[in-house]
């Protein structure tokens, strides 16, 4: 379309690009110059025969006058720009969500509803050109744009209606509204007229006649529809590689997502992708640091992740949650039973139903086993059961020194992080993290004492919390140098020298954390800015502390959603 057209699209196109710069992928590139090149290869002929019949004309003033099939470039820059911004939109609001937790079969009532809805439109503007007269413009609007949404929902309809409404909504409606107001000002200005006697003459608002807004709703659903299908392929694929066993290469290429797309059937089995949903729905709301770091992974590696993540969530709640130290011995001592039967024979040792703890039993069966070392998980729960040892009663605190401190950090976070970097190994096996022993062996001590450094700022936002529960893992030597015992700081007394171990936990784990970051140069750079992410968020959480920032209770200190997704994104760029 004519200049102004052209010029509202492409600030929003830079906005878009600058926000969501650090976060796309090539998968994401991909699907939408697909889309783009759809879009415009669809337009063209359409436009061209409307033009052809002087359905409507433009001003040729307004006009650089460079035309494709009679379509001014003007025009055909236009459909690029708003598919590219409607597309980025979309990919931005959905960027946390896990595709494959949405490949669930549901009924087929909503696929019905939605191609008889379609087809009906679709009849109706063939209808509409046959009458035509003031249905024309009408007509040829419904009769392009419903086969396409028809075709569409008849791939990835299922896919559709499980995404989040408020996230499509926001897609079509906002693109919508910005490109009513633009083409109301064009129709205006009379940069281009609709033809008299070929539309019903009836207005949204100012000029803009409703078959233009009719236009518009309907282009921008086509587009978050058309990326949705691309989803929904490459859902397919993730999920397939996730719940299969051994190595995985990737990132994956555009070409194989395609390629699986037509060649194999368009489900997963329901209980694996049931399990997916439960693990993120989990990682959400236990772990929002870990949830909002994870989205910056991708495919196949961040359904492992979100896993394992919600492994050790479950393992944890159902330790701390125990009624008594003898009930949370029991569950370690048979997740441990269940851990090794998972490991050395790749089977499950517990049927499900028969479980005393079935959640546990279905994360421990959802673990890639075939990707991970059993040794770090062991280690973890070890770190679980010196929490078992606090007992303010008898006088017992087991961190006694600084070594106990950086034993129980290694056990609980550190192992994770090795974990980790085992599930890099399998899903990026040809960098040298994978290939070369020396290098993977520095990478993996870098994650461990990583890990080290995200559990003491844990540990030094949760000291309240963990006061509340009998637990001080302030280590004994330290207290002692302050003149002053663990049993005096589960009374309350001396805040101001736990205020000083505060910081002296955090300066310990900023150590760890500068020490190690260096080793992330020798990963993949698709690894670098995800990982960055995580241990950002984490590590703001220490820096709000040392600001003085406190919850005023025992419930976590949280970081807004904002800052949150200003230090992802720092983090991403970096």
């Amino acid at each position: 379309m004519p200049y102004e057209h052209f010029y509202s699209n492409v600030p929003w196109a830079l906005g878009v690009t600058a926000l969501s710069w650090p976060i796309m992928t090539r998968l994401d590139w991909a699907k939408l110059c697909t889309i783009i090149g759809v879009a415009v290869g669809a337009t063209i002929p359409w436009d061209s025969y409307l033009i052809h019949n002087e359905i409507f004309s433009y001003n040729p003033s307004a006009l650089f006058g460079y035309r494709i099939l009679l379509v001014p470039v003007e025009d055909v820059f236009f459909v690029a720009f708003q598919t590219y911004n409607t597309g980025m939109l979309y990919v931005m609001l959905t960027r946390h969500l896990v595709f494959p937790s949405f490949l669930r079969q549901v009924s087929t009532i909503y696929r019905a509803l939605g191609i008889i809805f379609l087809a009906a439109f679709t009849v109706a503007g063939m209808f509409c050109i046959w009458h035509g007269g003031r249905y024309t413009y009408l007509g040829f609007i419904l009769a392009w744009a419903c086969p396409i949404l028809l075709l569409q929902w008849l791939l990835a309809g299922g896919f559709i209606v499980q995404l989040p409404v408020q996230m499509l909504l926001i897609s079509v409606i906002l693109p919508t509204l910005f490109l009513w107001a633009v083409d109301t000002f064009a129709l205006q200005q009379g940069i281009w007229v609709i033809q008299g006697g070929t539309k019903l003459d009836w207005q949204i608002w100012g000029e803009l006649d409703i078959e233009e807004a009719l236009f518009f709703l309907l282009t921008n659903m086509m587009i978050v529809f058309g990326i949705a299908v691309s989803d929904f392929a490459i859902a397919l694929t993730h999920g397939r590689l996730a719940s299969s066993p051994g190595t995985i290469n990737t990132p994956l290429s555009y070409n194989h997502v395609l390629h699986d797309f037509v060649r194999l059937p368009h489900t997963l089995n329901d209980d694996f992708v049931a399990s997916i949903d439960e693990s993120v729905c989990r990682l959400a709301i236990s772990s929002q640091s870990m949830y909002i770091g994870s989205a910056m992974f991708q495919g196949p590696l961040r359904i492992d992740l979100i896993m394992l993540y919600s492994f050790c969530r479950i393992a944890d709640d159902l330790v701390d949650e125990a009624g008594d130290r003898k009930s949370a011995s029991d569950v370690l001592d048979q997740c441990t039973l269940e851990l090794e039967s998972r490991f050395t024979s790749k089977v499950d040792c517990v049927e499900l139903g028969y479980s005393k703890y079935p959640e546990l039993t279905q994360a421990i069966k959802n673990l890639p086993a075939t990707r991970l070392r059993l040794e770090p998980l062991q280690c973890l729960l070890e770190g679980f059961r010196t929490d078992l040892r606090f007992d303010s009663e008898s006088n017992s605190f087991p961190i006694h020194s600084e070594q106990d401190l950086d034993n129980y950090a290694y056990h609980v976070a550190g192992t994770v992080a090795a974990s980790m970097i085992d599930l890099l190994v399998h899903h990026f096996p040809c960098y040298a993290h994978a290939t070369n022993d020396t290098v993977r062996n520095e990478t993996l001590a870098a994650a461990e004492m990583m890990g080290r450094a995200l559990q003491l700022v844990n540990i030094a936002r949760d000291i309240e919390r963990d006061i509340a529960i009998g637990r001080v893992y302030i280590p004994t030597t330290w207290l002692k140098q302050e003149g002053i015992t663990p049993v005096d700081v589960i009374r309350g007394q001396h805040t101001e020298s736990v205020e000083r171990m505060r910081e002296r936990v955090l300066i310990k784990a900023q150590e760890y954390h500068d020490r190690s970051l260096p080793a992330l140069a020798s990963l993949p750079v698709e690894l670098q800015g995800p990982l960055r992410a995580v241990i950002e968020n984490y590590m703001e959480i220490g820096a709000a502390l040392k600001r003085g920032h406190r919850s005023g209770s025992v419930k976590k200190l949280k970081l807004s959603l904002w800052r949150r997704l200003l230090v992802t994104y720092r983090a991403m760029m970096a």
